[in-house]
């Protein structure tokens, strides 16, 4: 029966990862459709791709729940600036963005990222300048405190009752769209 009840719990616990996953990757594939798509709507599509497969209720985001939007705006040069960045949930979670090096391997290193994308925007087999093409960044961050099915004392002898799954969506906005 232990042996059961544990491998539905891992069974849960995966789809939960998977799911969270795939919300902040949806969200940043949302968010490369330009640069001025609003932060407050690249959150928005994570949360009902998160809520389509978790006990997320679309109606409130609860305290079991954060996502996080951080839209980089980079120059040519590999220069950048946070352009615009927004929260939604409850979660006690906090973002891995990291904007000034040295950066943790465990975080979104944004001046390297910036510096690849410098080598991207002035290599022209993948654009010109006079196309405008721009290499900026969507970071979408999910969190999702996954709670146990079953928490019976030898499960949560070795775990917590709450489990916090992330997931990260880091996208390149290679072209520059403006707002109409």
């Amino acid at each position: 029966m232990m042996v059961f009840l544990g491998m539905v719990e891992l069974g849960w616990w995966v789809q939960s990862w998977i799911s969270v996953a795939t919300a902040a990757r949806e969200g940043a594939r949302y968010g490369t459709r330009g640069l001025h798509v609003d932060a407050e709507e690249i959150a928005g599509v994570t949360q009902v791709t998160l809520a389509s497969t978790t006990d997320l209720v679309l109606a409130g985001i609860g305290s079991n729940v954060k996502i996080i939007v951080t839209q980089v705006d980079v120059e040519p040069d590999g220069s950048f600036t946070v352009f615009d960045s927004h929260e939604i949930g409850e979660l006690a979670a906090t973002s891995a963005v990291c904007t000034t090096g040295p950066c943790d391997s465990d975080k979104v290193d944004i001046p390297s990222i910036s510096l690849l994308n410098e080598a991207f925007s002035s290599n022209p087999a993948f654009c010109t300048q006079a196309e405008g093409c721009r290499a900026d960044i969507v970071v979408v961050e999910a969190f999702y405190d996954h709670r146990l099915i079953f928490p019976v004392p030898f499960i949560t002898d070795y775990l917590n009752e709450n489990i916090t799954i992330n997931g990260r969506g880091i996208m390149r906005v290679a072209i520059r769209r403006v707002p109409e």
